[in-house]
């Protein structure tokens, strides 16, 4: 009977054990639950390809002319906050410029330069929960806002800059674009980014509707 009774007791011992283990093994596990970070910031290089104007270089001998268009790069700031387990909401802002250089006496723009300042409110569908720590994280996404336009014409009369034309206008617009994070650390990544812009723009105008490119590093905290 005592044997039985310590046999008993030993058990219960043994099973109250296990229990306190797998106790502590579960608060670990809570403890090491991946949360994706809430905030952070992106710093951007893009490739804007909206412009008519294609890149190229041709010169004539013959008659001692050429032209020389090229550009559609610039920087971005991205500011971003996670909204739940998959939306981001995110705010943009960048610059792109793209010159155009031409050497013909006939041509009275010798050289034109556009500016494109996009502002943009985004969301941001991310394809992986903020609970799974996978270091790729794709999304899709999609905005819009104002583009603030420039354009800068330099003739033989004011090659110095004086009493350039400049116009300047405003047009809405939006956009339709899908990347993916690759996590180097918890809060730092490598960006890459493509969008589709659709922008309302008028026929004489020397942009159109096209795709964006972008990579960079993205910083972030929270959790």
């Amino acid at each position: 009977m005592k044997t039985q009774i310590k046999s008993v007791m030993a058990i219960l011992i043994i099973l109250s054990s296990f229990q306190t283990l797998s106790a502590q093994q579960d608060l670990e596990l809570n403890k090491l639950t991946y949360s994706a970070p809430t905030m952070g910031f992106s710093i951007r290089g893009n490739f804007f390809d909206t412009f008519k104007e294609r890149d190229n270089v041709t010169i004539f001998d013959q008659t001692i002319e050429g032209d020389l268009a090229a550009g559609g790069f610039g920087p971005s700031l991205l500011i971003f906050k996670r909204i739940n387990s998959h939306w981001i909401a995110d705010l943009s802002y960048g610059v792109v410029l793209r010159a155009s250089l031409f050497d013909d006496l006939e041509n009275l723009d010798l050289f034109r330069a556009n500016f494109v300042v996009p502002l943009l409110l985004g969301l941001r569908y991310e394809l992986v929960s903020a609970s799974n720590s996978s270091w790729v994280r794709p999304y899709v996404s999609f905005g819009g806002g104002p583009y603030f336009t420039s354009e800068v014409k330099i003739g033989a009369d004011n090659i110095l800059l004086q009493n350039a034309p400049n116009v300047n206008s405003t047009r809405a617009g939006g956009y339709l674009g899908g990347g993916a994070d690759l996590k180097l650390g918890r809060n730092v990544a490598l960006t890459g980014d493509l969008r589709y812009h659709l922008i309302d723009l008028p026929e004489a105008s020397n942009l159109q509707s096209g795709f964006d490119f972008s990579m960079g590093l993205t910083f972030m905290w929270g959790s």
